[in-house]
């Protein structure tokens, strides 16, 4: 009986999910509001306010499965050395971004964006951190930060140009590209950082 009721909350959620997504996707400068939501859903406003607060609720939710997600692939590839964890990190990501389509395209729209791509980098840097800092024992933490960011607003730039495109570009082509572009950056020979350690 507990995991038919179990079963049933997880659908009635996934159904209040996909049709905030949609509803997203389709008008993000349109307001959505519980009835619209409910309407969408074809479930009830009491359905919805017995499992969330308010709409804020549901979208967390969304969000924080995407977070989750990368947070618990980052922890397996965590016994993985450089540079091959770095690449395994890129590969994660992208398939995550490409797995959940939908639901990215919101979380990467204007209207969300800067939220969430702030909190994926909280998660990224630390990981990343380690091994810029093999390569740069002398560089302080605060440099990483600003060469981090660069690389964290092109990385998600290529995403979302991705996203946009026909897919005719093969995905192991753009992990590919990210990997070379991001190990390059992480690993600098030319030009040297030393200046900025004065």
């Amino acid at each position: 009986m507990a995991t038919k009721e179990y079963r049933c909350v997880q659908r009635t959620k996934q159904a209040f999910q996909e049709a905030f997504v949609e509803l997203s996707v389709k008008s993000p400068e349109k307001k959505i509001t519980v009835k619209l939501l409910c309407e969408a859903a074809g479930l009830s406003r009491n359905a919805f306010y017995f499992h969330y607060g308010e709409l804020d609720d549901l979208f967390a939710e969304i969000e924080n499965s995407i977070l989750d997600e990368m947070r618990a692939r980052l922890d397996d590839l965590g016994r993985i050395g450089f540079p091959n964890n770095v690449l395994g990190s890129i590969n994660a990501l992208v398939e995550i971004v490409l797995d959940h389509r939908k639901v990215c395209e919101m979380l990467m729209s204007p209207m969300y964006f800067t939220s969430f791509s702030g909190k994926c980098y909280d998660i990224f840097s630390d990981f990343n951190y380690q091994y810029f800092h093999l390569y740069n024992k002398d560089t302080p933490r605060a440099v990483f930060d600003f060469y981090y960011t660069f690389i964290s607003d092109g990385f998600w730039g290529m995403l979302r140009l991705y996203m946009k495109e026909d897919n005719t570009f093969p995905q192991e082509k753009l992990t590919a590209l990210c990997y070379t572009l991001i190990k390059r950056l992480l690993v600098p020979s030319e030009p040297s950082l030393s200046f900025l350690n004065h």
